[in-house]
């Protein structure tokens, strides 16, 4: 199974968790918007009731109608511009997943193409010489800079023998009176100056010997890299590559936009689902304050108080909208629960799909085993028989990695060779601080 099938089967998982909730989110706001129109339907039918008139009810009901109707025209427009929007998201991703393919494609070709070029071959034997030959140098760069390092300490550590070297003693720039030079020859002696003051030396020139002889390989090795990464960034610009990275870019950035505005528009579907729009805010809250006082009992004792048969009629009427509000108000708690099932289904589908989707797993370099039940897993998952973690540890064991072509790198070790410079502890002149064997 490769990458791009592995990612496409979790992302279609993640899109039936969506349109379930989606679904779900609709049926429950079109139960809200019928809760307001029943009530509205309540408030008009009392409205005409000779012997029951609400309190500014003309009113109210034409401005709960004229709420009702925006509500339902705000919330049509938001899920037409969500449809087109969803639309534009696969037309990205489709685009994406197109320039991907073709840019793997074009970068395998020049790869190949590279291996058959003389000069390319010729560069890259050049880089391996080079790499080579500062693999074979390593050990003992390290071993004598340790080495360096070490013994200088000792020199550093002598205060006799830095109190004659910050005197410049033995040198033209020495001015000690006589009775002093007396002291500091005997000083001299006793730490051994003249020969510690040249091996001090020995060691500094071997030091910067061998960080010179060190910087002068990696910087052949830089060069060689530079240039055979030259061959191959030709290539890439002559098979197009950078045209369709820019492209890729692009895409990725406009894919980025639309999901961004699908979301916003999914964040304002949210609120219609959750009675938390502004139409339904205020059409809830006119009838609320309208109706607040009606009940059945009062109802039918006002209607049997007239003497015109249409009041009976009514009465009927808003008792049946009445039974049929409070059977939907019944469901609308269980209705509510569902959502918030959706809603947690969707984001338990989205956590799995975020952590599949980096380049740890969607990389063109892994193929997955043919034997990977992967469907079976995602209703596992989703069920709650399996975990996150025990998903993603499935996926991972089930990946494999598949040779790619691509530039050469080159790499080893080889043997203790310096390339002529100083050797370690058995160097002439390369020895420790030393005290006179005589007083």
């Amino acid at each position: 199974m490769k990458s791009s099938s592995m990612i496409a089967t979790v992302g279609d998982n993640s899109r039936r968790y969506e349109n379930d909730l989606r679904n779900t989110q609709r049926e429950l706001s079109n139960a809200h918007e019928h809760d307001l129109r029943l009530q509205h339907s309540i408030g008009s039918a009392l409205q005409k009731m000779a012997s029951y008139q609400l309190a500014d009810g003309a009113d109210v009901s034409r401005e709960v109608q004229r709420l009702l109707d925006l509500r339902a025209e705000s919330e049509a427009d938001l899920r037409r511009r969500l449809s087109v929007a969803e639309a534009g998201i696969g037309q990205h991703m489709d685009v994406e997943s197109g320039l991907c393919t073709e840019i793997a494609a074009a970068v395998a070709g020049v790869s190949r193409q590279l291996q058959d070029d003389p000069a390319y071959k010729a560069q890259a034997a050049l880089l391996g010489e080079a790499i080579a030959v500062s693999a074979q140098a390593a050990v003992a760069y390290a071993e004598l800079r340790e080495e360096c390092k070490t013994k200088l300490q000792a020199f550093q550590g002598d205060r006799l023998f830095l109190y004659l070297k910050g005197s410049e003693y033995g040198t033209e720039g020495y001015r000690r009176g006589t009775v002093f030079r007396a002291i500091d020859r005997r000083i001299a002696h006793l730490c051994n100056f003249t020969q510690n003051l040249a091996t001090e030396k020995t060691l500094l020139a071997m030091q910067e010997a061998n960080e010179g002889a060190n910087s002068l390989r990696e910087a052949n090795r830089a060069a060689q890299q530079a240039e055979l990464s030259r061959f191959h960034d030709a290539a890439l610009v002559v098979a197009g590559v950078p045209q369709l990275e820019d492209r890729l870019e692009q895409v990725r950035q406009a894919l980025g936009a639309a999901k961004a505005d699908a979301n916003g528009l999914h964040q304002q579907l949210d609120s219609y689902a959750g009675k938390a729009d502004q139409f339904f805010i205020k059409a809830s809250a006119l009838l609320a304050a309208q109706l607040a006082d009606m009940s059945m009992e009062s109802l039918m004792r006002q209607a049997r108080s007239t003497s015109t048969p249409h009041d009976d009629e009514l009465v009927d009427q808003v008792r049946s909208l009445r039974s049929e509000l409070d059977a939907l108000q019944s469901r609308l708690p269980l209705m509510e629960r569902d959502c918030k099932q959706a809603e947690r289904n969707y984001e338990r589908a989205k956590h799995l799909e975020r952590d599949l989707r980096s380049s740890h797993y969607t990389s063109d370099n892994y193929r997955y085993s043919d034997g990977m039940d992967l469907d079976s897993m995602l209703v596992g998952y989703m069920a709650g028989s399996l975990s996150h973690s025990q998903v993603v540890s499935e996926v991972d064991s089930n990946r494999r990695s598949i040779p790619v072509e691509s530039t050469p790198t080159f790499g080893g070790s080889g043997g203790s060779d310096t390339g002529g410079f100083f050797n370690t502890s058995s160097s002439d002149g390369g020895g420790g601080f030393s005290t006179s064997d005589s007083l």
